[in-house]
């Protein structure tokens, strides 16, 4: 009988100790996936914070480089953003300013000029350390710590979409400089908005019927608060005959009473109000009666007011707009619509 307890005995000290090594693999395993998701986990916190910081860093230099900067000064833009948005100079591998191919999706550069006629183009790139604790334990040191990579490559190219618009057109073969004249009601022979020599024909006189309503309280609404939908160039829009002129004024009134007026210069700021506008332009006006014409593209304006002896409604050309969709392909088109774009 003893002899039986003391095989009793020796088998539960085997299953005891077995039981121990399974134990130990499950807690082995368990720190493992707790390596795997926390550090991990960090590497890709950082990496999206490294990230943003460059995106940031890339719209803004680029915007410089579009408008004339030097590629020392872009640069020193691009450093200046990528630190005030977390990422440090030392993390910094290269800042390109360059141009974009489109046809076969790469960024050529670095350039010290901008070509003409090409799509500016900014790249950065950079690279952060990021601590691996876990990883370092289980592997015995084996594993360093991890350098996650990111790039970054920003465009100003042609913009092709744009919202909140006014319902009138101006015309394509205006040739803008900022706080150039824009006459956007012509009851009365505006000249600074004619689509022909001779002015606009047929009745036309430089309002629109934008798609989504019509009549008198639909138009009134664009005036005053925007169109509130999306134009896109190539696409065409109803004229609305003749001088809608008591909504007009109401619309204007709506959207502009109580604002100071604007001193446009050549070194001015954009008004921080509703007298700042987008309307889309068109190659012609002279259709007889209510006709469709297409957009080729939009005017930024600051909306002056109007006068109410000539019914013409008066505006200035400002700047380029930073529309809500770009074409690549498309290098931008001083005083037309510019759009800024990540492209990788």
């Amino acid at each position: 009988m003893k002899n039986k307890f003391r095989g009793h005995r020796r088998a539960d000290r085997a299953e005891h100790g077995a039981a121990l090594v399974i134990i130990t693999l499950f807690i082995v395993a368990l720190f493992g996936f707790a390596a795997l998701s926390l550090d991990v986990g960090a590497v890709q916190l950082q990496r999206k914070r490294v990230q943003e910081g460059t995106d940031a860093a890339a719209l803004a230099a680029v915007r410089d480089w579009a408008g004339g900067k030097t590629d020392s000064e872009v640069i020193q833009v691009a450093t200046d953003f990528a630190n005030t948005n977390g990422v440090k100079s030392t993390e910094l591998i290269s800042i390109e300013p360059g141009i974009w191919v489109n046809s076969s999706k790469t960024f050529s550069g670095p350039l010290s000029t901008l070509p003409a006629n090409s799509v500016p183009a900014v790249r950065i790139v950079a690279k952060r350390t990021v601590s691996t604790p876990f990883w370092k334990v289980l592997s015995f040191g084996a594993f360093s710590d991890m350098k996650p990579r990111v790039e970054s490559v920003a465009i100003v190219g042609q913009a092709v979409t744009a919202s909140g618009v006014l319902p009138w057109a101006a015309c394509d073969s205006f040739t803008p400089t900022k706080c150039s004249a824009i006459t956007l009601q012509l009851k009365d022979g505006g000249v600074t908005n004619a689509c022909s020599s001779a002015g606009p024909l047929s009745g036309n006189f430089g309002q629109l019927t934008l798609p989504g309503g019509s009549g008198a309280s639909w138009y009134r609404g664009n005036i005053a608060n925007g169109y509130y939908g999306t134009l896109r160039v190539g696409q065409c829009v109803d004229t609305d005959p003749g001088v809608s002129w008591g909504p007009t004024k109401q619309g204007i009134d709506d959207r502009i009473k109580g604002l100071p007026a604007y001193t446009c210069t050549s070194t001015s700021t954009a008004p921080q109000n509703n007298r700042l506008a987008l309307v889309p332009k068109v190659s012609s006006l002279d259709v007889s009666g209510k006709k469709q014409v297409c957009i080729t593209g939009f005017y930024v304006i600051v909306l002056d007011g109007y006068d109410n002896s000539k019914k013409t409604v008066n505006a200035r050309f400002f700047e380029a707009y930073g529309g809500t969709e770009v074409n690549p392909a498309g290098p931008p088109v001083p005083g037309e619509l510019a759009g800024v774009a990540l492209v990788r």
